[in-house]
């Protein structure tokens, strides 16, 4: 019988993957259930989960599925799948042995894997990327099987590039911040980095008066949303709803000009601020002013704090789109602050009416409504 594929993540935005590709190995997380090996069946593992997870009810039967599979359906010799989004490949390695666990390991239960290739992203059909960026953990990947066989290119010796610092050049001196959103929107709906991430402005000056400083860096300049069912073939939205799983991941946009060691801490954690609801948090940047020395001493600290804080960096090219850039992947929040939402909801009226395109695309399952900002 020929070996299955899947795909397994290497933690919210690949958090784990030099750890997998640098000791062999993918690992699930989950670790306060033990050894996965110990539960007969899903439903013991659901049970386990409901007891660690009370919180998380809606996801306790994917979660426990994929547990399942990781532990007892992965074969000797299957391949792995898993995202390198640092240099846009897809790590292919072997099932080498059974599933393992040992309570030291940060991910506790792991399959050892022999890394046998990769595949370009880029490489790829669109279809089959689309497939490739399901937010699941841990799927197969039978339907696009034949397209990732065709691009599979043996060995690591894929081009190793570090974030490169970019030199101040494409922000005409004569922009403003706003500016850069007409090409922000853009980039986001058309860019592969993103599937139809429709976006829209929040004009501060609509805030609702309040004291003095009562709604400093609350709302974003820009927000955004990707759907399921932009990314999934037709019905998959329909299952999701049933299964009460979110069909919108909801992001924050905070632009600046240009972004340097002096105005680093006051941008950065102004964006920590206005995007604490969302799932996403990105600061996006028109230039990076600094050069090379003190510039990789930026790009460290980013790096640094986007471990504490989860803020993602984009540089955004406004001369030339397809440059545009992630230099610092933004970390997911698994779950949005209502709290805060119904707050920014009741001070803005272009934040309240994000949310009800939000709620118009999700009945129709379509996202190409009015009032999202438009392409250039």
């Amino acid at each position: 019988m020929s070996h299955n594929l899947w795909m397994v993540r290497a933690g919210q935005s690949a958090i784990y993957i030099e750890e997998f590709l640098n000791n062999n190995f993918v690992g699930l997380g989950w670790n306060e259930l033990g050894d996965y090996k110990k539960y007969k069946n899903v439903d013991e593992i659901k049970i386990a989960l409901k007891t660690f997870y009370p919180s998380s009810n809606n996801a306790i039967g994917i979660w426990a599925w994929i547990i399942q599979r990781f532990c007892n359906e992965f074969k000797i010799g299957d391949h792995v799948y898993t995202y390198y989004p640092e240099y846009r490949v897809y790590l292919v390695g072997e099932v080498i042995d059974e599933c393992k666990y040992d309570e030291n390991r940060t991910l506790q239960n792991y399959r050892n894997i022999k890394w046998i290739g990769h595949v370009k992203k880029d490489d790829l059909e669109k279809a089959t990327q689309n497939t490739m960026g399901a937010i699941s953990s841990l799927f197969l990947l039978t339907h696009v099987r034949e397209n990732l066989e065709q691009k599979f290119n043996h060995g690591l010796d894929f081009k190793i590039q570090k974030p490169q610092i970019v030199q101040a050049a494409t922000v005409k001196e004569t922009f403003k911040e706003r500016d850069l959103h007409p090409f922000l929107a853009k980039y986001l709906l058309e860019s592969r980095d993103f599937v139809k991430l429709r976006s829209k402005t929040v004009f501060h000056e609509k805030s609702h008066r309040k004291p003095k400083g009562y709604t400093e860096w609350l709302h974003p300049d820009m927000v955004g949303v990707e759907f399921s069912f932009d990314r999934y073939s037709d019905g998959i939205a329909d299952i999701q709803k049933e299964m009460q799983v979110s069909r919108a991941t909801l992001y924050s946009f905070e632009l600046k000009l240009s972004l340097s060691l002096s105005n680093l801490r006051e941008y950065y954690f102004q964006a920590v601020s206005n995007s604490s609801w969302a799932n996403f948090g990105y600061l996006v940047v028109g230039e990076l002013l600094e050069g090379s020395e003190i510039g990789e001493q930026l790009i460290k600290e980013l790096i640094r704090l986007n471990n504490l804080f989860g803020i993602g960096i984009i540089h955004l090219n406004a001369d030339n789109l397809t440059e545009t850039k992630i230099v610092v992947p933004a970390k997911e929040r698994s779950e949005v602050d209502w709290e805060t939402i119904d707050m920014m909801k009741g001070i803005n009226s272009d934040f309240d009416e994000y949310l009800m395109l939000i709620k118009d695309c999700l009945k129709i399952n379509k996202s190409d409504q009015k009032g999202w900002d438009g392409n250039l």
